[in-house]
């Protein structure tokens, strides 16, 4: 039994005339989940918490809880101000699709794949999830 499609999601992509709203979906989605991560380190690191952050650039403390807590499609600005807050700044690169690259590997160079982090209990990140994210058990 064959589980795999004939044609890969990225052939679909590069051999497209016009995108599938579904492609378009997920590159929004993958680009919005990456930098979502990226702002989660920048603060882990930058040692500040919610309140001193929002201080810092002049926003509600609601507002920082708000990024931290879920991606969002954030306007470059506010992107910008978030991690001068926190004295951290984006690097942009580019890379474009190529068959023949692993899909996992297409936007970013083999150099700089990192594999998936596993946390452990230790982990800062770890903690912030645990604390802010898990469904409480029913008694």
């Amino acid at each position: 039994m064959t589980t795999s499609r004939s044609q890969s999601f990225l052939s679909d992509v590069i051999k497209a005339e016009t995108l599938p709203e579904t492609a378009l979906v997920y590159f929004r989605g993958r680009l919005q989940n990456d930098v979502h991560v990226l702002i989660l380190e920048a603060f882990l690191r930058s040692g500040l918490s919610q309140k001193e952050l929002a201080h810092r650039i002049g926003k509600s403390p609601s507002v920082v809880n708000r990024w931290i807590a879920a991606t969002g499609n954030w306007e470059l600005n506010s992107i910008a101000e978030f991690l001068a807050g926190m004295n951290a700044q984006l690097k942009v690169s580019l890379n474009f699709l190529d068959e023949n690259l692993p899909f996992s590997d297409v936007t970013r160079p083999l150099q700089q794949y990192r594999p998936p982090q596993v946390l452990h209990d230790g982990d800062p990140l770890f903690r912030f999830q645990k604390d802010n994210f898990e469904t409480p058990t029913p008694p």
